[in-house]
């Protein structure tokens, strides 16, 4: 616990969390010991209450799509996680973030969204807190719309994640346009042997051979053609014989959404 901080865990706040999480457990009416996520949500309200941002370290991780909602902590800094949250359950698409002790001397801290993804409404919610603004190509080129609050030094982590709560809030659930999707096409051992190896090279004559694996490239024997290896690890929609990084995508992506 709270490696994603500049602070050392004293003993009274370890005896609070174990103690929240007990309580979070009881809630529940379960016997077993608490669970690692009572922990994590345990630390998480401590922080908010106790802490400023000079506590947060920055995650500095972009260009990330989460495949769950449970992935957002990992990316996410605490005092924009909950509003992030709230974004996702809401279908939109955020672009970046940031709320960490770098953003004290900018004196702001951001979400930013992809505006071409949002629904009609969504657009005229997100003009009442920034302009539009084109892309320069570092998120793909479209519109983005960059929310901030202002922080300072002595910004408690609690008044942030209220502030960008209230602001998120205003938002509608909308479709989820911005999934992604991906179509499984068949690669022929005679398309890809002299990119990888050359026509000489004996060991890749075999489709088999182990040397196409450590590449990404599983062979499918029945239809004789490669397929790239990470289809194993997504999601098959059957019915319209596409891919997603997860089922939770899949649910998003299905899930029928009227908007004004």
């Amino acid at each position: 616990m709270f490696e994603k901080y500049n602070l050392e865990q004293g003993e009274e706040e370890s005896t609070i969390i174990r103690k929240t999480a007990q309580r979070k457990k009881l809630e529940r009416n379960e016997k077993e010991e608490p669970s690692g996520k009572d922990y994590e949500d345990a630390e998480r309200e401590l922080m908010l209450k106790n802490r400023t941002l000079a506590n947060v370290l920055a995650i500095g991780e972009e260009h990330l799509i989460p495949e769950t909602k449970e992935q957002l902590k990992n990316i996410i800094e605490l005092p924009l996680l909950s509003a992030c949250e709230e974004l996702y359950e809401k279908n939109i698409n955020t672009l970046a973030s940031s709320a960490n002790q770098q953003d004290i001397e900018r004196g702001e801290v951001y979400i930013l969204i992809d505006f071409d993804t949002l629904s009609d409404e969504n657009k005229k919610i997100s003009l009442n807190y920034a302009e539009s603004k084109q892309d320069d190509g570092h998120w793909g080129g479209g519109k983005t719309v960059r929310i901030t609050i202002p922080v300072s030094e002595s910004s408690t982590l609690n008044k942030i994640s209220l502030k960008a709560l209230e602001i998120v809030r205003a938002f509608r659930k909308q479709p989820a346009t911005w999934i992604p999707t991906y179509k499984k096409l068949p690669i022929k051992l005679e398309d890809i042997r002299d990119i990888f190896y050359g026509p000489k090279d004996p060991e890749y004559d075999d489709p088999t051979a182990s040397g196409w694996q450590r590449n990404g490239l599983n062979y499918d024997p029945e239809k004789k053609v490669f397929y790239d290896s990470k289809f194993k690890e997504l999601y098959y929609d059957k019915n319209e014989d596409i891919y997603y990084l997860s089922e939770e995508h899949y649910r998003k992506a299905s899930e029928k959404i009227e908007t004004a």
